[in-house]
């Protein structure tokens, strides 16, 4: 029942809460990307140790973020406009999605809503998830 799952959540809630705080994504991700970088340029052999040393199951952490609430209208919008087509690269889309058979692409906002960008139609494209990681983490 959803009372059950109600209070499962509560118990779990309280239980990770009394043990770790909970941590702001973004300093995680940070934080993850500093210990990727250090690891790169380490030796493999030194990478091995730790490794060797390091427990199987990952330490589960209770996280929190900021998110904006999107337009679905725009986002509609953009993924019609752009005809399951990638607005960058002009490939079709990787695949279907599952839920309802449509083109994968994903809407992205040109200037970010973090940096004072708007939620309209002009803002945001429509990308392949390999042109959205690009946009991000790229060089370019």
């Amino acid at each position: 029942s959803n009372d059950a799952q109600d209070f499962g959540r509560i118990l779990e809630h309280l239980d990770t809460s009394l043990t770790r705080p909970t941590q702001n994504l973004a300093s995680l991700k940070r934080e993850e990307q500093a210990e990727l970088s250090a690891a790169g340029v380490d030796s493999s052999e030194n990478r091995a140790k730790r490794i060797a040393a390091a427990v199987a199951k990952p330490e589960r952490m209770r996280v929190y973020s900021y998110t904006y609430r999107r337009n679905a209208d725009i986002v509609a919008e953009a993924l019609i406009r752009a005809g399951g087509v990638c607005e960058k690269c002009s490939s079709p889309a990787p695949f279907v999605r599952a839920s309802d058979g449509t083109p994968f692409l994903e809407v992205h906002h040109v200037t970010p809503l973090s940096g004072g960008g708007e939620d309209r139609l002009e803002n945001v494209m429509a990308l392949c998830p390999n042109c959205h990681r690009e946009v991000h983490f790229g060089e370019s």
